[in-house]
């Protein structure tokens, strides 16, 4: 596999910190998280840096796409990615493009494997719009801070629980795959990160109508994670409605958004929004 370190030097390439770039250069790592990737036809890649997990990926995959925001990383992708013929490079930022349209252009109809090393500064920007697009996915293997993968795993209750907690496990099955330490990367960070597995669910109750407002209720609801549910709507008429909903589905009055797990978040959301005249 390719010499990251002496591939970087030899184009004058340094990580760029406003983009929150740490190249990863270990290649059992890299190899690591192509092999959990494996399973579909196509990949979507987040982020190429030098290109070798690209490259890894195209041998597992009969197409890969990979959006890459850094356009002066095109002289080292070039190199390592000249004889994949498998492989298409999108120069965008992935938190604006199109994924429907992505796929549909350049690779076969979905779902497709969602792969990369995703920046610190910006991974629950990406986690929320891989949640918001889930329909086009059968997974994701992403590597991510192990902070944001003690999140995303988080039960109620604990300090980390939060509403990604609470979106990444309505929609999809998360698994930690194993952690990657600083020295695995250029320049090394301070912190220890985590590959995730995120399987994707299908058939969702909420997904096909009331996903959006769905996932607005639950940032409001964890806004305000420590207040009593019925304090955080106004009117007495929603406080009393929202009394009813609790006690049919036999949780306190006292109840708080980081007590309540992404299921029963569910059903107070139905309740509410779906099949408000149930219990009226």
């Amino acid at each position: 596999m390719t010499d990251v370190i002496k591939l970087l030097k030899r184009h004058g390439i340094r990580a760029n910190k406003s983009l929150g770039q740490n190249f990863l250069h270990k290649t059992d790592i890299i190899e690591n998280i192509a092999k959990n990737a494996a399973g579909t036809d196509c990949a979507l890649e987040i982020g190429a840096g030098p290109g070798v997990l690209s490259k890894c990926l195209c041998g597992s995959f009969k197409k890969v796409v990979t959006i890459e925001i850094d356009s002066t990383l095109m002289p080292v992708t070039r190199e390592v990615l000249g004889g994949c013929k498998n492989h298409t490079m999108v120069y965008a930022d992935f938190l604006k493009v199109n994924l429907d349209e992505i796929i549909k252009k350049y690779l076969d109809l979905p779902p497709v494997t969602v792969v990369g090393n995703l920046p610190y500064n910006i991974t629950g920007q990406i986690i929320t719009k891989l949640i918001k697009n889930h329909m086009l996915f059968d997974k994701a293997v992403i590597m991510i801070q192990k902070e944001a993968a003690q999140k995303l795993c988080a039960v109620p209750s604990q300090d980390g629980y939060r509403a990604i907690s609470v979106l990444a496990q309505y929609f999809a099955q998360i698994t930690p795959l194993f952690d990657v330490t600083p020295d695995c990367f250029i320049p090394a960070p301070h912190v220890t990160s985590t590959v995730v597995l995120m399987e994707f669910k299908k058939n969702l109750p909420l997904a096909a109508n009331y996903e959006g407002e769905f996932i607005s209720f639950i940032h409001k609801i964890f806004c305000n994670r420590r207040k009593l549910i019925t304090s955080i709507f106004q009117t007495p008429c929603e406080k009393d409605n929202m009394r009813r909903i609790l006690k049919s589905l036999k949780l306190s009055e006292k109840a708080r958004g980081e007590q309540l797990d992404c299921l029963q978040l569910s059903q107070i959301f139905s309740c509410l929004y779906v099949n408000k005249n149930e219990i009226l």
